[in-house]
């Protein structure tokens, strides 16, 4: 009996120790759970707040408008990769180049006679538009244009942004969605000595023309005409008016944008004295 008694001891306390084993072995692997459940959470915490940083790289575009009503803010970021690169821009010829350019290392030489006034005809796919674009106005800004306009960086963009009585806005076709997007750089226009008027066309920007890359505005209606004189001016509207207040009515949806696309087809630039 005593021989019995002994076994069932020996037995019990090897499964004491037994059980004792697992449990540690269970906590063992909380604590290594536990330690790589916060390392991941780490890791995303550390790529979520990096993103947000790097959002806003400088290359960013915004036309800040304010209306009657409201204020109403859109910011650009791009991140597609552009059909073709130029690193350091060069002047075009004036007939423009063969292959569009959508992004460059920095913003383009004069490349325009500054004494000289310029038509461009905007061809969309609602009609033409017929700009005059005048260097007087701003020069850097009218030649940076220009020069885009050459090297076919509008072709098949779109006016991403419609607001009836306000303004239509295009000018980005390496933004996804449109208008997150820029040429590449930043740029510093001038700003208009009396303001604005019906037909203006301008730079669009963050408030700040020290923001100006490629985007760009047609004021539309009387609270355009009233924006803050921190939009750099281009010309106006000479031929087309019609046009582009038929584009500023057109259906909708969310951040302004059309529901069915209105695309600046090509944008023809021709001196004319």
């Amino acid at each position: 009996m005593a021989n019995d008694k002994r076994e069932r001891q020996r037995q019990a306390r090897t499964a004491r120790i037994e059980q004792e084993r697992q449990d540690q072995d269970r906590a063992r692997r909380n604590r290594m759970a536990f330690i790589i459940g916060g390392a991941v959470v780490l890791v995303i915490a550390i790529v979520v707040l990096a993103g947000l940083l790097s959002s806003d790289d400088g290359d960013d575009e915004t036309l800040i408008v304010e209306t009657a009503d409201a204020t109403d803010e859109t910011t650009e970021t791009t991140d597609e990769t552009p059909e073709t690169t130029a690193p350091v821009p060069v002047c075009p010829p004036e007939q423009g180049v063969d292959e569009p350019v959508l992004v460059f290392d920095e913003a383009p030489p004069n490349c325009i006679e500054l004494e000289t006034t310029y038509r461009a005809t905007m061809v969309t796919n609602q009609g033409d538009i017929v700009l005059e674009l005048d260097p007087a106005l701003d020069p850097v800004s009218v030649n940076n244009f220009i020069v885009l306009a050459r090297y076919r960086y509008y072709d098949g963009v779109t006016f991403h942004r419609v607001i009836e009585d306000f303004v239509i806005q295009g000018g980005d076709p390496v933004g996804d969605p449109p208008g997150t997007g820029g040429p590449g750089y930043q740029f510093t226009g001038g700003t208009p000595a009396d303001g604005y008027e019906i037909g203006d066309i301008a730079m669009a920007n963050r408030g700040d023309p020290t923001s100006n890359g490629a985007q760009f505005f047609i004021i539309t209606g009387t609270n355009g005409a009233s924006l803050p004189p921190l939009y750099s001016p281009l010309g106006s509207v000479v031929e087309g008016l019609d046009i582009a207040l038929e584009i500023q009515s057109v259906e909708t949806e969310g951040a302004d944008q059309p529901v069915e696309d209105v695309v600046i087809e090509s944008i023809i630039v021709e001196p004319v004295g």
